[in-house]
């Protein structure tokens, strides 16, 4: 029976590669914690934001000036009396021309940090009277009463009193807003409408401030808009993307022309449900003011790709020991997996400080320096030890150029395995592994 035993094999192979899985397992959990921090973190930001939107002015969404218009009709009830229904015209700009000079800052909660704004919008059009739909014989509109609104949706931004100039006449501007088709925030003025005359031109200067974004609904036959700002990173949001822009170092314009074809909007229409706020809403156009690298992602991009950095140094352990006859514990194996895995968070809590790069390049040096360190004792050789230095080196400076990589990340992720294999099969094509097995490692 003992010599039956001493004939086996030892499966030594087997048992150490089976260990090394575990261990690559354990490591790769760990960083799956990192993630975790990562997503409570974005939260807190995401908190952070809304606590300095809350406080400061949410994002702006401005529609308008439109005029609303009371309309009366006498009907006769079902005794002989008669009923006044009152209900309302709404009458869209026949032009609108939007301007708005976007100067913006930083604001901060603790390590967080939000965009806000503040500007100056100049608008100017016209309404043109013999847009109005065509209403019963009945209706008797109630001039006198008009009101001309500007929705605003986040009215606390509103940061002083404003009046609008119509044909000439200047109306100051008071709080709420009676564009029945959206909620009502904003400001409107009284004002009286003379029948007789079609052609009705206005201009305001509306000055608000707000964070994040600034969107606009084109109610105009025909609506023009041009931003402008010193912010460089913008992105362009909504229904429309602009006709022409310029983003430099220095900022950014952008000019949007939109026609009346493309907003897919009655001029006028009676009553408040015949468009509604969702068909309105849709229609917003304009430009968010977003960090131009925004380090949470770039984080958590980096992790998925933990278990490449955890694989290939691990394998350049197993390949010393299975070449070099060299014998490395499995503690040995996880103390470096787990420096691995503090990388990424030694990234993250760097980046909220001092941005990604600089924290990128730190995390990568320490970590690199601290497994350097303990390989060259650890690997018996100088040379060894350097040559672990240099696989995390190159590994540290593909993968941020993954990172930079949105599009083509994968497909260079992909050559990166491929190459690897390639390498690992070239080294080990005369190795005899049934021989191997039967070796302590």
């Amino acid at each position: 029976m003992n010599e039956y035993l001493k004939n086996q094999p030892k499966n030594h192979l087997t048992g150490k590669l089976l260990i090394l899985a575990i261990l690559m397992t354990i490591t790769w959990v760990a960083t799956m914690f990192v993630w975790g921090v990562i997503q409570d973190r974005q939260t807190r930001q995401t908190e952070a934001s809304e606590e300095i939107s809350e406080q400061w002015s949410r994002p702006q969404i401005i529609a308008g000036p439109v005029l609303t218009i009371p309309v009366e009709r006498i009907s006769i009830d079902s005794v002989g009396g008669q009923v006044n229904n009152m209900t309302s015209l709404t009458l869209l700009p026949n032009d609108l021309s939007l301007i708005s000079q976007i100067d913006t800052q930083v604001l901060k909660r603790g390590v967080y940090e939000t965009p806000v704004y503040t500007t100056v919008i100049k608008g100017s059009g016209g309404f043109d009277l013999s847009d109005l739909e065509k209403l019963p014989s009945d209706a008797r509109i109630l001039w006198d009463q008009a009101v001309i609104s500007i929705h605003v949706s986040d009215s606390r931004g509103i940061a002083t009193m404003f009046d609008i100039t119509l044909n000439g006449q200047q109306f100051k501007m008071l709080p709420a807003s009676k564009f029945a088709a959206l909620d009502g925030s904003g400001v409107h003025a009284d004002v009286t409408i003379d029948p007789k005359i079609t052609d009705y031109q206005f201009s305001f200067d509306l000055p608000l401030k707000g964070s994040r974004d600034i969107s606009f609904i084109p109610l105009g036959e025909s609506t023009t808009a041009q931003l402008s700002s010193s912010w460089n990173a913008p992105s362009f949001i909504g229904e429309f993307l602009p006709e022409s822009r310029s983003i430099t170092e220095n900022g950014f314009t952008a000019t949007w022309q939109i026609p009346s074809y493309a907003k897919n909007l009655p001029q006028s229409w009676t009553g408040a449900t015949t468009v509604s706020a969702e068909t309105i809403v849709t229609k917003a156009f304009g430009v968010g003011l977003y960090q131009e690298v925004d380090f949470y992602t770039m984080v958590d991009r980096s992790t998925k790709y933990s278990i490449l950095f955890i694989g290939l140094t691990f394998l350049t352990f197993f390949m010393y020991e299975v070449l070099a006859s060299l014998r490395i514990h499995p503690v040995q194996y996880l103390l470096v997996g787990m420096a691995i895995a503090l990388f990424y968070l030694l990234l993250l809590s760097l980046a909220e400080i001092i941005g990604f790069l600089p924290a990128y390049l730190i995390a990568a040096v320490a970590t690199t320096g601290l497994i350097a360190g303990y390989c060259f004792s650890v690997l018996k050789a100088n040379k060894r030890a350097f040559t672990i230095v240099a696989l995390l080196t190159a590994l540290y400076g593909y993968l941020y150029i993954l990172l930079q990589m949105e599009q083509y990340s994968l497909l260079f992720g992909s050559l990166l395995l491929f190459c690897v294999l390639g390498i690992v099969m070239y080294i080990t094509r005369n190795l005899d592994w049934y021989k191997l097995n039967d070796t302590d490692l």
